[in-house]
């Protein structure tokens, strides 16, 4: 498979680690595991499941599929909130592994003095407390697949193991470091942080990047995905409606493209909120929801802060509503009259007269 044929317009996978030198790429081509020998025997990735992460853009199914015939470590970057574990939960239900064990760990739920036994297993008598033999999540997922969150809070002692496994298919149990086991997990992180910043920073081992970037996935922001925003809009507005046991409604298009112009700092998890806000707000007996019922929903809330620093209260004046939502409208002035109930006429002649200027 080649960079072409996984390349997009709002997300990279990268077939091979680009900071490494060719010495680098040369010595990971070279150590190539016995759980990665072994899975070579899979070509073909399990026909799709019938639902899909709605906030799935359609390219990047067609990403996910062409991965999932890999079998090598996958790295998912993006902020919070864009999908990255659901994204990883849809490379294993995808590839040859679908069907057997799945295991999400996110690693700041480790805590600091168990995390090497939790991931790899102790001993009897492996520190106080440990009183039986135990198995850790490399064990429990073997066949299967391992999705590790936030890997940017694995400690770097625990990095320097995790190094190790992907270099030759080994670990230990925590208190039998002369008995090496072998596991045959696929191994899927994410993380909203710069891994190579962080390696600056001395918190994270390039060595690891290098590895676990064998394939890369970035997930951009939903910002700026407005055509992923009014999709879902509607989507999760049906949902809603269906857990409620009501008839399903819809957003009338001004509302969609309101929707569209927030900057969802939460990305799709703060949109979802937003959107199950705005329907339980609205309960009305109409089968749509308007701009008028939706900017009432959403002018005091903590989405327009961005706009200037303050919500917008019913007390405020016309030019303070007109100025807040020309920010959070990107100027958009057929979408800012409606919402604050003028004339486009108005909207420009306040603008004229305060001069006020769109920002660049």
């Amino acid at each position: 498979m080649t960079e072409k044929t996984l390349k997009d317009k709002t997300a990279t996978i990268i077939s091979m680690p680009t900071l490494a030198s060719h010495n680098e790429e040369k010595k990971v081509n070279n150590k190539i595991s016995n759980r990665q020998r072994v899975s070579k025997t899979c070509k073909e990735p399990s026909p799709p499941p019938t639902t899909q992460n709605p906030a799935e853009a359609p390219e990047i199914t067609s990403w996910v599929r062409a991965l999932s015939g890999q079998d090598g470590p996958v790295l998912i970057t993006g902020e919070t909130g864009t999908g990255k574990s659901a994204l990883g939960r849809r490379i294993h239900d995808l590839s040859c592994r679908a069907g057997k064990i799945l295991i999400v760990r996110g690693c700041g739920e480790f805590d600091a003095g168990t995390v090497e036994a939790q991931l790899f297993g102790h001993s009897c008598d492996a520190y106080t407390g440990a009183i039986t033999e135990q198995d850790g999540v490399f064990k429990m997922a073997d066949g299967g697949t391992l999705i590790l969150d936030d890997i940017d809070y694995l400690p770097k002692s625990i990095q320097t193991r995790l190094l190790r496994f992907l270099d030759d298919g080994t670990y230990y149990r925590l208190g039998q470091a002369d008995q090496p086991r072998r596991s045959n997990v696929r191994l899927i992180v994410t993380t909203n942080k710069d891994l190579m910043e962080l390696h600056i920073k001395g918190q994270f081992l390039a060595d690891l990047y290098y590895r676990l970037s064998h394939w890369k996935i970035n997930l951009p922001p939903l910002r700026s995905r407005p055509d992923v925003v009014k999709r879902l809009s509607n989507e999760f507005l049906v949902r809603f409606d269906e857990k409620r046991g009501t008839p399903p409604r819809a957003f009338t298009q001004d509302v969609v493209n309101l929707l569209a112009f927030m900057p969802w700092r939460g990305n799709v998890r703060e949109l979802k909120s937003t959107v199950e806000n705005i329907a339980l707000l609205c309960a009305s007996a109409e089968r749509v929801i308007d701009i008028g019922q939706a900017a009432s929903s959403l002018l005091d809330e903590r989405l327009l802060h961005d706009s200037g620093g303050i919500p917008l209260l019913p007390d405020m004046s016309v030019d303070e509503r007109i100025f807040r939502v020309l920010a959070i409208t990107n100027w958009n002035i057929s979408l800012t009259s409606r919402i604050v109930g003028v004339s486009r006429t108005t909207v420009h002649d306040r603008i004229s007269k305060r001069g006020w200027s769109k920002p660049v």
